[in-house]
């Protein structure tokens, strides 16, 4: 039994040498077989389309920050804007037959979030780029809104700061121009002249009437009084002789002594009406007039006087100066903080600090179309040729000797 399983092997091994005898007796039909197919694949890369490939690198549209210029802010985030793309010209078109170009990929640049790849296959050349040409201008539309958006906001906002800047120079700065200058040149100068004026004219003035209160009218009140004290005790002392003499007296000479003293009593009557209108101009010179003068007076002293130096003083050396230094912070702080804040958004406004979705470089085409690959096809057409026919021949040969021993 041993024995017929190592006949049994020896039947199952393959002879090397016996095959390649084979193969080269068949040498002629493998060679021929082998040539058709070569020529069945030449003649299909005659015969096939070309497609010619197109590739660009594209770069996702930015402006850059207006606060800080070196922060660049992106139109769309780039996968987004690949994903959109990929299901518009891929997926959406892969049912579509008879095209004569198409996406072949879309993807996003490793390591570098700004940039994508699009890679096209058409027909041409021409054609393939016109298609990268179509999606980056597609592209470039959608962002261009979102960039003419951010620009005119900058515009607005530059417009605005000019109006801001405008109004600061015209009217605020000019607004405390003119109050200092009305200060400097009015206030001041009329609080001084009415300072002058209550320091040389006014308290004079009340000092000399309060003077000639004591000096003049008080006086001479008195020296009226006195006279007519003295007048009044001279008409007494006649009426008192008279009324001594008229008992002594009768006949035409007693009616002149009655009419005398009639005449005394009259003028006694009239000195105590003096008298008394006196003392009461006296009472109200004292009493009032007087008072009201030194009231007057102290008032002009210690509260006019006091309050206009007052006046000038806290003008001078609070009003003035405030006003000054406010003048100072609108002309150099706020005016420069707007004057800043004016170039920077002008600054964003220039070309360099914004950009649109573009191609980065020239679009990539090939030299050969893309497909058919004609080395590949050709080598694949050589050897499965050459496998086919050696498979055949050898089945052939087996069929044969098996026949041929039956």
């Amino acid at each position: 039994m041993q024995e017929n399983i190592n006949e049994s092997y020896k039947d199952d091994e393959i002879d090397l040498f016996e095959l390649i005898k084979t193969l080269w007796s068949y040498r002629y039909k493998i060679v021929v077989t082998t040539a058709c197919f070569f020529i069945l694949g030449f003649i299909y890369t005659l015969i096939a389309t070309p497609w010619y490939k197109a590739n660009a690198l594209v770069e996702v549209g930015f402006y850059r920050d207006s606060q800080n210029s070196v922060n660049e802010i992106m139109l769309a985030k780039t996968s987004e804007v690949v994903e959109k793309l990929k299901v518009k010209y891929i997926d959406l078109l892969k049912e579509t037959e008879d095209r004569n170009e198409k996406v072949q990929s879309i993807s996003a640049v490793k390591n570098n979030p700004k940039f994508f790849n699009i890679t096209t296959v058409a027909k041409s050349n021409e054609e393939a780029i016109n298609l990268v040409k179509k999606i980056v201008g597609d592209v470039s539309v959608e962002h261009k809104n979102t960039l003419d958006g951010y620009l005119n906001s900058q515009k607005i906002a530059l417009a605005n700061i000019d109006r801001q800047i405008e109004f600061l120079k015209n009217n605020r700065i000019v607004e405390v121009e003119q109050q200092i200058k009305n200060i400097e040149n009015s206030m001041i100068p009329r609080l001084e002249r009415q300072l002058a004026y209550l320091q040389n004219n006014t308290i004079p003035s009340a000092q000399l009437e309060v003077d000639n209160i004591n000096k003049v009218s008080i006086p001479a009140i008195d020296k009226r009084i006195d006279t007519s004290t003295q007048e009044l005790a001279k008409y007494e002392k006649d009426l008192e002789r008279l009324k001594n003499i008229i008992p002594k007296t009768n006949g035409a000479k007693l009616t002149l002594l009655y009419l005398q003293e009639q005449n005394l009593n009259s003028n006694i009557s009239s000195v105590n009406d003096r008298l008394i209108y006196l003392e009461q101009q006296k009472e109200q010179l004292m009493t009032k007039t007087l008072p009201d003068a030194y009231n007057r007076l102290d008032n002009l002293r210690n509260v006019m006087l006091i309050n206009s130096q007052a006046d000038i003083d806290n003008i001078k050396n609070d009003t003035l100066p405030t006003l000054q230094r406010q003048l100072y912070t609108l002309q150099t702080q706020e005016l420069s903080a707007l004057l800043d804040k004016r170039a920077i958004v002008e600054l964003s406004l220039k070309p360099f600090n914004y950009k649109n979705t573009n191609i980065v470089s020239d679009i990539v085409t090939s030299k050969t179309p893309e497909k058919p690959k004609k080395p590949i096809i050709l080598a694949i057409s050589l050897m499965a040729g050459f496998i086919l026919s050696v498979f055949g021949v050898l089945v052939y040969d087996a069929f044969k000797k098996r026949i041929k021993n039956n």
